[in-house]
């Protein structure tokens, strides 16, 4: 649906679907297409394509899930792991207006995250997780190889931010989902601990790319979902059960209401 982001007002529904696991939406940078994904574990997942003025909807491709498109608008990434009974790893780059696809496998045992794009359109980022700790890295997807390239968000190893006096290249540290603020060398992830000594907190801190410098955004959250096209008010998914949606501006936070799992300006 769509929703006044002043007052969570609900303007319309663009699409009805049957409840799966997890939806995914991705809007292209000129906001007026929205692709979302319909998935369950182990099913065969479909990502469809909606007009948010005509409000049409169709099949975009079967077999993959957590949809994001290019800061380009070019490209749609996607995750075909554990899809349509292939036990790969799996993730791939679709030219969107030429259907041209590449994909990369992984062999990691311990899982790998949903894709999501580095501020440079040729790379993506991807998490490599383990059974105490996350780590993202980024993948060149103009070359073929490995999954587990540089790391990203660059830490500095012998120096590196810390939050609530726990360093972020702590391994008892899992990093959650990107956000990606426009105008801004900067973005915005979760915290999710695993490490005894950092507490309960779970904070989204936003990291300038340029001096590597980290501020706290949200005190107790969970993933930041998407920044407005001026960069202003992100939309990011509280902490607790259940899901609300809450919107970030100017240091204040306001809920937009409760049962939304994925939000895109």
């Amino acid at each position: 649906m769509l929703l006044r982001p002043s007052d969570a007002k609900e303007l319309c529904t663009l699409v009805t679907y049957e409840q799966v696991e997890g939806i995914d939406l991705a809007l292209t940078p000129d906001g007026q297409t929205l692709y979302f994904s319909d998935y369950g574990l182990g099913a065969c997942g479909s990502i469809f394509v909606v007009s948010i003025r005509g409000g049409r909807v169709r099949t975009f491709l079967s077999g993959g899930y957590a949809p994001t498109v290019s800061p380009d608008g070019r490209s749609l990434a996607y995750n075909a792991s554990h899809s349509c009974g292939d036990r790969r790893h799996r993730f791939v780059v679709r030219e969107i207006a030429s259907g041209k696809e590449r994909e990369w496998l992984g062999t990691w045992e311990g899982g790998y995250g949903n894709p999501t794009w580095a501020p440079d359109a040729r790379f993506l980022v991807i998490a490599k997780a383990g059974s105490d700790s996350a780590r993202h890295f980024l993948l060149d997807t103009r070359k073929d190889g490995p999954l587990d390239g540089k790391l990203w968000p660059p830490i500095d190893e012998d120096d590196p931010p810390t939050v609530n006096g726990t360093a972020l290249s702590n391994p008892g540290v899992t990093l959650g989902g990107f956000a990606l603020r426009p105008f801004k060398n900067a973005v915005a992830f979760g915290i999710f601990y695993s490490d005894e000594q950092a507490g309960e907190a779970h904070p989204i801190l936003e990291m300038d790319l340029g001096s590597g410098k980290v501020r706290t955004l949200v005190k107790s959250g969970s993933s930041p979902h998407d920044f407005d096209p001026t960069g202003m008010h992100l939309l990011y998914r509280g902490l607790g059960t259940g899901y609300e949606l809450f919107r970030l501006s100017d240091g204040r936070s306001i809920s937009l209401g409760k049962g939304f799992y994925d939000a895109a300006w």
